[in-house]
């Protein structure tokens, strides 16, 4: 989705939804469905696309095992229509996802094109065709070793949000290979 309008424009998926991570508790964080899910919603609404409450799954820590296919089966078992566009927010997630759309037989992109997260660098193999949105992590350490510094030094730190862009990287696939 975002400003690129990938999934919604580009591809011309109507119908999306997401896998995330979010943990109510989290320090600064208010108890309940996290302020991005409405934040998502409003967005595949400006591309001319929907989404359902039951399409956007969150509540489980990508590093708990099996996370990724628990909360994709939620989504994809949840509502008689399914979503032909998935945005996956965390690339720890998509190996799990991935065990689960094999296992249930689904035809990626035919069925639901998927876009996901990940760190430059990452190793993960794709079984199927995805679209990548990379981020590259030594950029975000640079960024907050200079803040750190700035701190340390008992410099101002600038009050606006920092933004480290992601670089597109298309479809990609290793079919046969498996994933890592």
């Amino acid at each position: 989705i975002g400003r690129d309008r990938h999934l919604a424009g580009d591809q011309g998926r109507r119908r999306i939804g997401v896998l995330a991570w979010w943990e109510n508790g989290m320090p600064g964080m208010q108890p309940g469905r996290p302020e991005w899910a409405f934040t998502f919603r409003e967005l595949v609404r400006e591309c001319g696309g929907e989404t359902r409450d039951e399409w956007v799954r969150y509540d489980l820590h990508p590093m708990d095992e099996g996370a990724g296919y628990a909360l994709f089966r939620e989504l994809w078992m949840a509502h008689r229509e399914k979503p032909d566009g998935l945005v996956i927010w965390d690339d720890t997630l998509f190996r799990d996802f991935a065990t689960a759309v094999q296992e249930i037989g689904i035809r990626v992109p035919e069925d639901v094109l998927v876009a996901t997260l990940a760190n430059k660098g990452s190793g993960m193999l794709y079984p199927f065709p995805t679209v990548r949105l990379e981020y590259d992590s030594d950029e975000v350490g640079h960024a907050l070793g200079n803040l750190l510094i700035r701190r340390l030094g008992k410099e101002p730190v600038p009050a606006e949000t920092i933004k480290i862009p992601f670089r597109w990287v298309g479809r990609e696939t290793n079919q046969g290979s498996g994933f890592s």
